[in-house]
């Protein structure tokens, strides 16, 4: 969040086609906390199958996103026409997204790995109905 307000301040300071990149990056900060929080509360009270495999779903993406962010905030950083605040800026982004992307890969991949170890709560196998149609049965004999 830091590294992204510090970049939004800078970049939107110096024109339009910056000021679009200062909101990419705190556009992806939010996203970024708010997959953080989703996660946490997904592994530790919802951890049944179906979420799980919405989480690795999200990490995913959101895996894929930073490397496009890394790609365009480097692609940027090398305009000779920026000023060394914004070079300083995109280069700090963009590094960001690295890491961001690496750490998320990383998580990705470690919980595609132990998904059934993390999966607490059983799908059932029989129809519940049928179940319930038993004892209906058991108790009017």
């Amino acid at each position: 969040m830091i590294v992204a307000t510090v970049a939004a301040a800078r970049l939107s300071s110096e024109g339009t086609a910056d000021s679009v990149a200062g909101f990419a990056a705190m556009w992806t900060s939010l996203l970024l906390m708010f997959i953080s929080v989703v996660g946490t509360i997904i592994m530790r009270r919802y951890q049944t199958a179906l979420s799980i495999g919405f989480l690795l779903g999200v990490i995913f993406i959101m895996t894929q996103q930073m490397l496009i962010v890394f790609a365009i905030f480097a692609e940027r950083s090398q305009d000779p026409k920026n000023s060394a605040v914004i070079t300083q800026s995109e280069e700090a982004m963009s590094v960001f997204a690295f890491f961001i992307f690496f750490v998320y890969a990383v998580c990705a991949t470690m919980l595609a790995v132990f998904r059934d170890d993390i999966i607490k709560v059983e799908v059932p196998t029989s129809d519940p109905h049928e179940f319930n149609q038993q004892e209906v049965e058991e108790n009017q004999i």
